[in-house]
C-alpha cells in the first residue's frame, strides 16, 4: 500500500513538473485589444513595430533636444540656426498643408490615429467594460489633449514669424520656454484628472486592460504587427497567424476574423489579399513537407 502511493505521489509529481515546464499556449487578443495593443505594445503602421504612443514620446523627446538648441543659439544671436530649429520642430508637430502624412510621422498624425484605434476598441463588440468605460473617458478630453499639441505648434508659429533681429533674440528666447512648457504639459503626467496629456492617455487604456484582467505579456506581439484593416470600421488579424494559431492555440479552432461596430478615420490600408494568399501556400507547403 505503501509503495502504490509512493508512486501515485511520484507520478503527480513528474505530471505537474512537466506542465510548468512546457511552452506556454499563445493566447489570441481580442480585436478590440487589437487596437489598444497598437498603441500599447506593438503596431503594424511601421516596420519596427514599435507601438503608436511609444512613438509619440519619442516625439517629445526629440522636441526637447531640438528646443534645447533652440534656446542655445539664441543666446548666440544665431537667426539662420534658429529658424532651422524652429522648422525641425514643426516638422515633428505636423506636417505641411496638403502634405500626407504616414501615421508615425508626426505628433499630430500619431495622435490622430491613435484616436482613431481607441475608438474602434471603445465601440468594439468584443470590448470588455472596463475598456468601454475608459474609452468613453478618452473620447471626451481628446479635445483637450489636441489643444495641447495645437498650444505646441503655435508658439512654433510665432517663432517662425519673429524677424531675427538684434531684439528678437529675447523673444526667440522666451518661445523656447514656452515650447518647453508645452511639451510638459502634452506630455502630462499619470494623474492629471485635469485634461489629458500622452501619459494619462497611457494610464487610462493600461488600467482598463489590467482590469479587464488581460495580459498581453501572454500575447505574442506578432498578433499586433500583423493586424491589418479590412475597411474603415473592421480589423482582423492575418490569415496565417490565425490558421497556426488554431493548431497551438487553447482556443482550437475558433475564428478570430471580423471587427468592432465602429466608424473612423486613418489607418494602415486595406489588407494585400495577394500577399494573405501567397502566405497561405506557404502553409500548404509547409503541412505538405511534414506530411
Amino acid at each position: 500500500m505503501l509503495m502504490r502511493s509512493t508512486l501515485v505521489f511520484i507520478f503527480l509529481f513528474l505530471l505537474s513538473a512537466c506542465g510548468s515546464t512546457g511552452p506556454a499556449r499563445e493566447r489570441v487578443p481580442t480585436i478590440s485589444e487589437g487596437h489598444i495593443g497598437q498603441l500599447l505594445v506593438a503596431t503594424s503602421y511601421n516596420p519596427s513595430g514599435e507601438p503608436l504612443l511609444g512613438v509619440a514620446f519619442k516625439k517629445l523627446d526629440n522636441i526637447e533636444k531640438l528646443n534645447r538648441s533652440l534656446r542655445d543659439e539664441a543666446l548666440r544671436q544665431n537667426g539662420l540656426r534658429t529658424k532651422q530649429l524652429l522648422i525641425a520642430i514643426g516638422a515633428e508637430i505636423d506636417s505641411p498643408a496638403n502634405a500626407v502624412a504616414p501615421a508615425e510621422s508626426t505628433l499630430s498624425s500619431l495622435l490622430e490615429t491613435s484616436f482613431y484605434h481607441v475608438d474602434l476598441a471603445f465601440r468594439s463588440a468584443d470590448a470588455s467594460p472596463e475598456i468601454r468605460q475608459s474609452g468613453a473617458l478618452i473620447n471626451r478630453n481628446w479635445g483637450d489633449l489636441q489643444g495641447r499639441l495645437d498650444n505646441l505648434a503655435e508658439y512654433v508659429v510665432i517663432g517662425l514669424t519673429t524677424e531675427p533681429t538684434r531684439d528678437s533674440y529675447a523673444t526667440i528666447s522666451v518661445i523656447s520656454e514656452e515650447i518647453q512648457k508645452a511639451v510638459r504639459h502634452a506630455r502630462g503626467s499619470e494623474l492629471d484628472n485635469s485634461g489629458m496629456g500622452l501619459a494619462r492617455l497611457r494610464y487610462l487604456l493600461q488600467e482598463s486592460v489590467d482590469a479587464s484582467g488581460t495580459e498581453f505579456s501572454s500575447v505574442n506581439p506578432a498578433y499586433f504587427k500583423n493586424f491589418v484593416k479590412v475597411d474603415e470600421q473592421q480589423w482582423r488579424y492575418k490569415a496565417t497567424l490565425q490558421q497556426k494559431a488554431s493548431r497551438n492555440s487553447v482556443f482550437g479552432n475558433l475564428s478570430f476574423g471580423g471587427g468592432g461596430d465602429s466608424g473612423g478615420s486613418g489607418g494602415r490600408g486595406d489588407d494585400d489579399d495577394d500577399d494573405d494568399d501567397d502566405d497561405d501556400d506557404d502553409d500548404d507547403d509547409d503541412d505538405d513537407d511534414d506530411d
